[in-house]
């Protein structure tokens, strides 16, 4: 089975049978997180990003048990060393848990065409993120700068995806960047918030 965490907010998961299947599915994008097992999640994120997602997601549940996990899993990472207390592992348990029992099957539209792909996740080994056009730097260096391109973000005022592209387009550095997304309150951003400033033409990284 493969299964697709699809961009929010709220975040939303789908699953496969097929790669074929995966390809007429247009809710999948270059933002997209595509695996099959634990271990290609795991794989797939650093564990700031996975710390995000576990934490929006759960946020966004309507469950009190989901909100109290959250409210724990908060404190353990504002600890110094945190690490020992909430593992990348288990960031990556707690969300695998999460997509599998939430994923629904993807029905494709009559006359949608197949995405186009240049891999086929059925041969790697190493988890992916599916693109449908190019592929986007996973990761980042911390002391790469960040190069305005714009002087206000490009999308919809009063969402976090704004709010966040604010505080990303506000940083000199991609370390300031995280940090900052990090600690927001509710809803904290992640690499990813970097990825779709790119995207949106906002800003360009700077190695160095």
């Amino acid at each position: 089975m493969f299964y697709a965490i699809c961009d929010g907010p709220p975040w939303f998961f789908l699953k496969f049978e097929t790669l074929e299947a995966m390809k007429t599915c247009d809710a999948i994008d270059e933002y997209s997180i595509v695996y099959s097992t634990p271990e290609q999640l795991f794989n797939s994120c650093t564990k700031p990003e996975l710390e995000a997602l576990v934490l929006n997601v759960l946020l966004a549940s309507d469950c009190k048990e989901h909100e109290a996990l959250a409210e724990s899993i908060r404190k353990q990472i504002a600890i110094p060393a945190s690490e020992k207390l909430f593992t990348k592992e288990r960031a990556t348990k707690i969300l695998h848990e999460i997509v599998v029992k939430q994923a629904s099957f993807w029905k494709p539209k009559r006359g949608t065409k197949p995405m186009p792909t240049h891999t086929d996740v059925s041969d790697l080994p190493e988890p992916i993120l599916v693109t449908k056009t190019r592929q986007v730097r996973t990761r980042f260096n911390n002391d790469d700068k960040i190069i305005l391109l714009r002087n206000e973000p490009n999308i919809r005022e009063g969402t976090n995806r704004h709010r966040n592209m604010s505080v990303v387009m506000d940083c000199e550095t991609v370390g300031e960047a995280m940090e900052k997304l990090r600690a927001l309150d509710p809803s904290p951003g992640s690499g990813m918030d970097i990825r779709i400033a790119i995207k949106a033409g906002v800003i360009e990284l700077e190695e160095v």
